[in-house]
């Protein structure tokens, strides 16, 4: 028996079976049900993403981002969870924050091979209004409810390595069968992990929180919008954070 709120794409579960090798052939061995959220998204929480066009490659991009979360940490002072796709916009974001603002190295908390996981997470939770930047393991698998979290940005899109081996393998057995590796492997993947980010921030019926996406390729590009269609609401656009930090 599998139970996620990450198991499906477009209200299907096509995707987990296949990647089980349960086909249309075999797909009466598996049972399969959905069940509504027991969340009040659209009361519990607010969604953006930013539009503006810029290369997420630049160092203009992670000082977007950076000025970004500086600002609703000076005017908001709650706790962030920064959830990044490497150690690089760790360290570039981290390091940004710090010496571009009056935040402190003590209440910013950047994951490294230095200290673990749970140590990280010890400390951030000392502090109320700490700022964890983290990539991986942080994107799944922890419990920050309440006021542990309330401020929760995803700094890219997760799409996975296609040098990876497996990945490769994969993307070639895709294409001999006349499939497209992009939407048939990277983007569901990419979606699934997505789900399991913004599963950080509402932990229960009485949570509520804010979600910002800044990588402005969902905007900007024609897979943004079923990026967005697997999103718990429909989030707003931005492309100067002043726009929203009031309503946030």
């Amino acid at each position: 028996v599998l139970c996620s709120a990450t198991l499906t794409i477009n209200e299907s579960f096509d995707f987990l079976l296949n990647n089980f090798g349960i086909n249309d052939e075999f797909s009466d061995l598996a049972n399969t049900k959905i069940y509504k959220s027991p969340f009040f998204y659209e009361d519990q929480s607010k969604f953006y993403i930013y539009a503006k066009k810029v290369n997420i490659n630049s160092d203009e991009y992670i000082g977007n981002v950076s000025n970004h979360i500086i600002a609703l940490s000076n005017h908001l002072n709650k706790r962030m969870l920064i959830l990044c796709t490497s150690y690089k916009q760790i360290n570039a974001i981290g390091n940004n924050i710090i010496n571009n603002s009056n935040i402190t190295s003590d209440n910013v908390f950047m994951q490294t091979s230095k200290f673990s996981k749970s140590s990280i997470l010890k400390n951030y939770k000392k502090t109320k209004n700490g700022i964890l930047i983290g990539t991986s393991s942080f994107w799944e698998g922890i419990d920050l409810s309440g006021d542990l979290l309330e401020i929760l940005f995803i700094i890219r899109i997760p799409f996975g390595n296609p040098s990876n081996p497996y990945n490769y393998h994969i993307s070639n057995m895709l294409k001999s069968r006349g499939g497209n590796p992009f939407y048939d492997l990277e983007l569901p993947n990419a979606i699934l992990k997505i789900k399991q980010g913004i599963g950080r921030l509402i932990r229960n019926d009485t949570d509520a929180g804010v979600c910002i996406i800044t990588d402005p390729r969902i905007c900007n590009s024609r897979y943004g919008q079923f990026i967005i269609n697997e999103m718990p609401m429909r989030p707003k656009q931005y492309k100067n954070i002043d726009e929203i930090i009031n309503e946030i």
